[in-house]
């Protein structure tokens, strides 16, 4: 049976052991899997069972009566999770034979054809078909190959659709929807689709699902949100993916500590496969292992959520077994680094020295040996390089020189042009706020590998979220003054050095600033960036804003008690003279200016934070 091959695609130990909640540790090699008892794949998950016994159910419908032409059994939103995907239910006799199928949307401009080929096999098939629209009378299409002729026969089904669920700006049962589907606006589309990436944008909204986009910016994928949580995702292969995050039942938010605590691996149909219990919460993005697809690695909390049990939080990073669910290594960053150097205070959490890192991101670059994480609180990314059976090393520090102790200094890396010139004088003020400024990175997110096969030369790229870019408040940005951007690095570790590649972001200004959450792809095939300013927000008249303007920097012309997440999309094309051509703008929002919390969780902290890459 194929793999469905349709959208656009990216891929992205210990240090204690404690028992029950114990205050006590007992430190080893910084490396070590730490002792957790509830940690595991959950071999008894009823939505697994569940979701095995609807496949096994549908697929033990079909006999020899139900072919393509005859007698079809199409089921939509089959495990009540994928409301615009459906299988067509068939047998077949001859495994020469193949199928395209494709679904043509109805867009009165620009009519787009979502296709893929599928390879049956003996006896009964469930064939997937995605891409349908919501609240229409979609037309699906089967187009059938053999060794000798190539498409001979042509089928063709219609499937009605149900609207998706309701936005932010609509009431149900007299009560304002809360955490409901997005409302898609673009902005600006080039015309000239051959300029894109394959495929479609699938993004991800916290409490509020997931979403695939055409080039249109039309709908034609959604995942629910009540089952399957939505913060973050990404493709593990074999057509699957992983996840963990929040869900919503009963117009509710469910997030943090519980939801987080899972991850679900699922596929395109909504089915899920398993469910994992992490014991302690995987922060933001699980990725696979680079190199080893039988391995998960994830930002992980150190304890239960802010229980107290550990001095600090959200600064480790954990590996772990698909297959089982358990822990294989563990690193913890506040071994390695300075976990006293003073955070940024983002996002009003105040001087919150336990979440000094805020770990991200991470992922492993096998060919240089390296971790390389994301430390959003440090503004800065930092490989360290893993050691068998002996604690990790700091390979380098990417960031700001602001403060750092006497042994971390040999770890930063200098700022040099293309022709590995410094750029900057870091003894000067001026010199200093002009690298904060133009260079270095603040708060950032979504840390993800570059093509580089060359020992000791790492490239990576990242959205720069730009939190104030300064330590100095007289020299602080607010919201409007600011920017996010997509930017890219080459770090040479035989040099300590570091270059900036490419960025793209400054052009859009303050509606592209974003205080929290962002993410950024390289399009391996043409090279295009896709770039998610996942925080962008403004107040109730349109000033963009921080998540709580009553951080940072003080802007006078901004409303404190309203805002709404406004968060762009957009893909961009850079050009062999080093320009830039932006192909694609959307802006997702939730179609009402909230309010702080008014105790019923309606507040817009819940809003849309689309934090995955486009895959």
């Amino acid at each position: 049976m194929s793999k469905l091959n349709l959208f656009k695609s990216v891929s992205l130990a210990a240090i204690f052991t404690v028992g029950a909640l114990s205050t006590t540790a007992t430190f080893a090699y910084n490396g070590e899997p730490r002792v957790l008892p509830e940690q595991g794949v959950d071999v008894t998950n009823a939505v697994v069972k569940a979701h095995k016994d609807i496949y096994d159910g549908l697929l033990g419908d079909i006999t020899s009566n139900n072919t393509l032409g005859v007698k079809p059994i199409v089921t939509l939103n089959p495990y009540g999770t994928a409301p615009l995907s459906a299988y067509v239910g068939f047998w077949n006799e001859d495994t020469s034979k193949s199928f395209e199928v494709s679904v043509t949307s109805k867009n009165s401009t620009v009519p787009i054809t979502l296709s893929h080929v599928y390879t049956p096999d003996t006896g009964a098939n469930l064939l997937v078909v995605s891409g349908l629209e919501p609240d229409t009378l979609n037309t699906i299409t089967v187009k059938e190959s053999d060794e000798n002729t190539p498409f001979s026969y042509t089928y063709v089904y219609h499937l009605q659709t149900e609207p998706l669920a309701p936005t932010d700006a609509e009431m149900v049962d007299g009560e304002y929807v809360i955490s409901g589907t997005p409302i898609f606006d673009v902005k600006y589309s080039d015309s000239d689709f051959s300029k894109r990436s394959d495929g479609i944008y699938m993004t991800s909204y916290y409490g509020r699902g997931h979403y695939g986009l055409d080039n249109n910016g039309d709908v034609r994928w959604a995942l629910t949100n009540d089952v399957i949580p939505s913060f973050n995702f990404n493709l593990v292969g074999d057509g699957r993916y992983v996840s963990n995050g929040s869900t919503v039942v009963d117009n509710v938010t469910v997030s943090s500590p519980a939801t987080n605590k899972t991850i679900y691996e699922w596929d395109i149909m909504g089915r899920v496969y398993s469910v994992t219990n992490m014991q302690y919460e995987a922060h933001h993005t699980t990725i696979l292992v680079d190199g080893d697809s039988s391995q998960l690695l994830l930002p992980s909390e150190k304890s239960d959520y802010n229980d107290g049990a550990e001095l600090t939080r959200e600064d480790g990073v954990s590996i772990i077994d698909r297959a089982t669910g358990t822990e294989v290594n563990y690193y913890d960053f506040s071994k390695l680094l300075d976990s006293n150097r003073a955070p940024t205070i983002i996002n009003g959490d105040g001087d919150n020295r336990n979440d000094w890192a805020h770990l991200n991101a991470a992922y492993n670059d096998a060919t240089q040996d390296l971790i390389i994480a994301s430390l959003r609180n440090q503004n800065v990314f930092v490989g360290i390089t893993p050691q068998d059976n002996a604690d990790a090393t700091i390979s380098f520090i990417a960031g700001s020189h602001h403060e750092w102790s006497t042994e971390l200094e040999q770890y930063l890396l200098t700022p040099v042009d293309a022709d590995g010139t410094a750029l900057y004088n870091l003894e000067d003020t001026a010199d200093i706020d002009k690298a904060d400024k133009e260079f270095w990175t603040w708060g950032q997110h979504g840390v993800t590998p570059l093509p580089s096969s060359v020992k000791g030369i790492v490239r990576l790229a990242m959205f720069d979220d730009g939190n104030y870019r300064s330590y100095d408040p007289d020299l602080q940005l607010v919201a409007a003054d600011n920017w996010g951007r997509y930017v890219e690095f080459t770090i040479d570790l035989s040099k300590m050095t570091i270059s900036k590649d490419a960025e793209w972001g400054k052009e859009l200004g303050g509606i592209f600033y974003s205080s929290y959450v962002g993410n950024v792809f390289r399009d391996p095939i043409n090279g295009n960036m896709l770039i998610n300013s996942g925080g962008a927000m403004v107040d109730g008249n349109g000033i963009p804003t921080e998540l709580d303007s009553g951080t940072g920097p003080l802007d006078p012309d901004v409303d404190p008690y309203t805002s709404e997440s406004r968060p762009i999309f957009v893909e961009v094309q850079q050009n062999e003279d080093g320009s830039y051509n932006k192909l694609f703008e959307l802006v997702a929002t939730s179609g009402r200016v909230k309010t702080p919390d008014d105790g019923e969780g309606n507040t817009w902290r819940i809003d849309m934070e689309p934090v995955n890459n486009f895959v």
